[in-house]
């Protein structure tokens, strides 16, 4: 039924939020248009161009891919190449927590929303 659905979805939403807001978060600055990240097999950094416009507040990973997030509202999905897949635009302010939750990637913004993409 529908009230069976809100439900659901209700319940999916709230444990999504709870994983979002539990999430510990690592401040990531941004120094001359490029952030460190961990790399594996004994190397311990590696740069990529972020392209964002303001400080880099979030890294997380999703399936094969890496998503930033920024105080210029965007998230940005890289690919295991470094290459930009795709700029996510919508917040209105700026994007401060990231979380993947059963594969739907969630975005928290200054703006006081959360967005799933």
């Amino acid at each position: 039924s529908d009230t069976q659905t809100r439900a659901a979805l209700s319940a999916v939403e709230a444990d999504a939020f709870r994983c979002l807001c539990g999430q510990r978060l690592q401040e990531w600055q941004a120094i001359c248009a490029e952030i460190l990240i961990p790399q594996n097999e004994g190397t311990s950094t590696k740069r990529l161009p972020h392209g964002h416009k303001d400080w880099v507040m979030g890294v997380t990973s999703w399936g094969r891919w890496l998503v930033t997030g920024s105080f210029d509202g965007t998230a940005r999905v890289w690919d295991e190449d470094d290459a930009l897949l795709k700029e996510l635009v919508g917040h209105t302010g700026g994007v401060c927590c990231l979380l993947v939750h059963r594969n739907v990637l969630y975005t928290g913004s200054d703006d006081c929303t959360i967005r799933l993409w």
